[in-house]
C-alpha cells in the first residue's frame, strides 16, 4: 500500500506540472495574439484551436488502450517513439 501511495503523488503531481504548464501556453499565446491584432475574437478561435488536441486525446484514449492491451508492447512501442 505504501507503494502505490508513493506512486499515486508521483502520477498527480507529474499530471499536475503537465497542465500547469500547458494552460500557461495557452494564456501566453493568447495575451501574444491579443497584444499583436487586438482582435479578441482571433483569440477566442485560436484558443479553442490550441484545445483541439486535448479534446481528441481525452475521446480517443480509450480506443488506444483497448487496443494495446500488453503493458509490455505498450513498452516497447513507447520506447523506439
Amino acid at each position: 500500500m505504501k507503494t502505490y501511495t508513493k506512486n499515486n503523488i508521483k502520477y498527480t503531481s507529474s499530471l499536475t506540472l503537465s497542465m500547469i504548464g500547458s494552460e500557461a501556453f495557452k494564456l501566453g499565446t493568447s495575451i501574444f495574439i491579443y497584444k499583436f491584432t487586438g482582435n479578441l475574437w482571433l483569440v477566442t478561435i485560436f484558443y479553442l484551436l490550441i484545445q483541439l488536441p486535448s479534446i481528441f486525446v481525452y475521446l480517443l484514449s480509450s480506443k488506444i488502450v483497448k487496443k494495446l492491451k500488453n503493458d509490455k508492447l505498450n513498452f516497447i512501442d513507447c520506447r523506439y517513439l
